[in-house]
């Protein structure tokens, strides 16, 4: 009998400790959890730009390329002429 009073007693505890406890506990995983989706949103969108920029770098490099390929065949035609 004194061991289910004392199993009562530490159940009691326990259901005190959790009443106080969990509402906070909750709190904070409720707050991880935004803290959690707002940081995968600024990934993706740091992910969007750093794509945007690779895609603008590789047209800059293209154009650097045609505008390259374009002075050279330019100064071929201004040589030809010259002999």
């Amino acid at each position: 009998m004194k061991a289910f009073k004392r199993a009562a007693e530490s159940l009691e505890k326990l259901m005190d400790v959790t009443r106080e406890e969990l509402p906070d506990t909750m709190a904070a995983v409720r707050l991880s959890g935004m803290e959690i989706s707002d940081l995968t949103m600024e990934l993706s969108d740091l992910g969007l730009v750093l794509l945007f920029s690779i895609l603008k770098l590789g047209a800059l490099i293209k154009a650097l390329d045609t505008l390259n390929y374009a002075s050279h065949f330019f100064w071929d035609i201004v040589n030809w002429i010259e002999l």
